[in-house]
């Protein structure tokens, strides 16, 4: 790949390259009438990519890291089972690759259940909750950079025996 560089940022880029700590100074009279005057020149510059090893010398640089956002990953906490009219707590776990913070949300519990923002679903089932299952709950986490992850399981509520 060949790109053609005109500008007299290229000059200076060149100086560089080529070893040289002085300004390049105006080739003609017509050019340096004033020590305070801006010259302008325009130079060619050829830049090559060579993207493999043409002469043995070496090899090519190692790719950047990957910029683009991993999501988080959620664990199955698997099947629940609790009697109506007593407090649950469920611990789900989940881990981001990238360090983000994330945001918790759950559908589907049974009545009385809620989820925190540390991945913790706690409450009172209610006591008509047994009449309602299984209920087919849903936990989802988002890493606020488009990342998120979702697990389903089955959350049976059984009633109370007085």
């Amino acid at each position: 790949m060949q790109k053609l560089i005109t500008s007299t940022v290229a000059v200076f880029l060149l100086a560089l390259l080529v070893g040289c700590d002085q300004p390049v100074a105006p080739t003609s009279d017509d050019d340096a009438t004033d020590a305070n005057s801006t010259t302008h020149q325009t130079v060619n510059v050829t830049v090559i990519n060579h993207d493999h090893d043409d002469d043995g010398g070496g090899t090519a640089p190692p790719p950047p890291p990957p910029t683009s956002n991993r999501p988080p990953v959620l664990v199955q906490p698997g099947s629940q089972s609790n009697v109506a009219d007593t407090v649950a707590v469920l611990r789900v776990f989940a881990t981001d690759p990238d360090g983000d913070s994330l945001v918790w949300s759950a559908l589907g519990l049974p009545r009385g259940l809620f989820i925190d923002q540390t991945g913790v679903i706690t409450g009172l089932i209610s006591s008509s909750s047994s009449d309602d299952s299984p209920f087919n709950c849903f936990v989802s986490v988002s890493d606020l950079n488009g990342g998120f992850d979702q697990v389903s399981f089955q959350w049976v509520v059984l009633p109370l025996v007085p």
